[in-house]
């Protein structure tokens, strides 16, 4: 059975997002992940340092907006500029994960990607890195699963999305693989506290751990016209119209939520409960 050991993951820093729920404190022009809500590192800063335990400089990745590629270059300054990966308009998290997906699968055949948000609070990174690993770890197992962090709520939270845990499909290092029984967008409060009693539902932390190639293939399913225009992307890269063809290509891209694009449609949903101080 394997364990969570060495690894080859590649993290992705998602760093596109404008923040409307903090404006105006996150600003269009200084999203929240370039602010500091804790301590002196600013949000995108300590989601890049919690992973550096299991990560080499060639494994981590940020994914964010063009307008925000030089917040990113001077918070960032170690972040390879080959590593940074920018979405030429916003259009949500769909086809951003398309993007990194297709880019680090052409440059990293078969991999596994973290895709992590860059706006939260984890007190126990540690943990947190021993999570990925195991998340991994039951990836490399069954590669068409899409693996999600849960949280266990600690209040009747109405502002986060819940998962449904079911069943637990396999434990790796002592931490149990549930299912995913259903994916419950923002509840009333009614709901949000029999939720809380009912010791199933976690929150959705909006951190995945998957296979490049099956979001891709997950794509070309329920999102046929996102992933042609991907594809166009794909046959360019590598040659002198790649960075025309995405800056063409990607602001045609419908604007859908990857959890609606494929998280919520596919069979193979599985959820680990991140006891990391989130």
């Amino acid at each position: 059975h394997p364990s969570a050991k060495a690894h080859s993951l590649k993290f992705v820093i998602r760093a596109g997002g404008i923040g409307t729920r903090l404006w105006p404190y996150s600003r269009k022009e200084r999203p929240k992940q370039f602010h500091s809500l804790v301590g002196s590192r600013t949000m995108v800063q300590d989601a890049v340092d919690r992973v550096r335990a299991i990560a080499t400089p060639d494994d981590i990745f940020v994914s964010t907006g063009a307008d925000m590629q030089h917040l990113v270059r001077e918070q960032l300054p170690d972040v390879a500029a080959d590593h940074i990966i920018t979405e030429p308009a916003l259009r949500n998290t769909g086809p951003a994960v398309g993007l990194e997906c297709l880019l680090l699968e052409a440059r990293y055949p078969g991999c596994t990607i973290a895709s992590l948000g860059s706006d939260h609070h984890v007190s126990d990174s540690a943990r947190f890195c021993d999570l990925l690993a195991v998340a991994e770890a039951a990836v490399e197992q069954t590669p068409e699963v899409l693996l999600t962090l849960g949280v266990k709520p600690t209040r009747p939270e109405v502002g986060y999305g819940y998962i449904k845990k079911g069943r637990i499909v396999d434990t790796i290092d002592g931490v149990p693989i549930h299912q995913v029984e259903s994916f419950i967008e923002k509840p009333d409060l009614d709901t949000a506290r029999s939720f809380l009693g009912a010791g199933a539902y976690l929150w959705n932390s909006n951190m995945f751990v998957w296979k490049a190639r099956t979001v891709l293939d997950l794509l070309a399913r329920h999102e046929p016209e996102l992933h042609r225009l991907l594809m166009e992307i794909g046959s360019s890269l590598g040659t002198r119209t790649e960075a025309s063809t995405i800056s063409e290509c990607y602001p045609l891209m419908p604007s859908v939520a990857i959890d609606n694009a494929v998280v919520e449609r596919s069979e193979a949903v599985a959820t680990i409960e991140a006891d990391m101080g989130w």
